[in-house]
């Protein structure tokens, strides 16, 4: 709709997507979709950022910040990661320049904040869905729906874990080497942020 209203007479406000059962061809839902300006604006610039870059390190891996699900079905995923996790193979023989230190002290500082926010909000989540929990215990409930809104209490099997130091142990008697069914992952990398407050430092 934007790309209409920018490069024709149209100016459409609504567009229909209409989605159609691959198993049941009869089966069509039908998804009014008013246009957004801001969401347009922002596709724009994405798209802008994504057609002129130069190289795949000038742009942000979204897959990855957005939490990595995206990651799973994305063809890139491999290429990405090991441009992600590329660590320098060796510090810099110059001392950093003042300015890029203190810009970096920032992002520092920034990023634990986000992380104390997170484990916030994480605490305080958790605390709820504990009250929904009881809630629904109390009752003897598992399912309650209202109003648009649905929750589904449902006990979940634990994961199958093996005991890897009584398999080696008993390959290492049986005369089995491990090695040859050894893989190894992915690279990936660790960054560890560490702020000592003005009392810590005088101390």
């Amino acid at each position: 709709m934007g790309l209409f209203g920018e490069l024709t007479p149209y100016r459409p406000e609504w567009a229909v997507i209409s989605y159609a059962n691959a198993s049941f061809l009869d089966d069509v839902v039908e998804f009014p979709v008013h246009f957004d300006p801001a969401i347009f604006a922002s596709a724009k610039a994405r798209a802008a950022e994504i057609m002129t870059a130069e190289s795949p390190e000038d742009l942000r891996p979204e897959g990855w910040i957005a939490g990595g699900r995206e990651c799973e079905y994305c063809a890139f995923n491999q290429a990405c990661g090991r441009i992600r996790h590329a660590v320098p193979p060796a510090p810099m023989k110059e001392p950093p320049d003042p300015q890029f230190v203190a810009e970096l002290s920032d992002l520092a500082r920034l990023a634990k904040e986000r992380r104390r926010i997170v484990e916030s909000a994480t605490a305080a989540l958790r605390t709820v869905e504990h009250e929904i929990r009881e809630r629904l215990r109390g009752k003897g409930l598992r399912r309650v729906t209202d109003d648009g809104v649905s929750i589904t209490w449902s006990p979940v099997k634990g994961r199958p874990s093996y005991d890897m130091q009584g398999i080696r142990e008993a390959a290492q008697k049986a005369g089995v080497s491990l090695d040859e069914f050894v893989t190894v992952g992915e690279p990936t990398d660790r960054l560890t942020i560490t702020i000592r407050d003005a009392a810590s430092v005088a101390a």
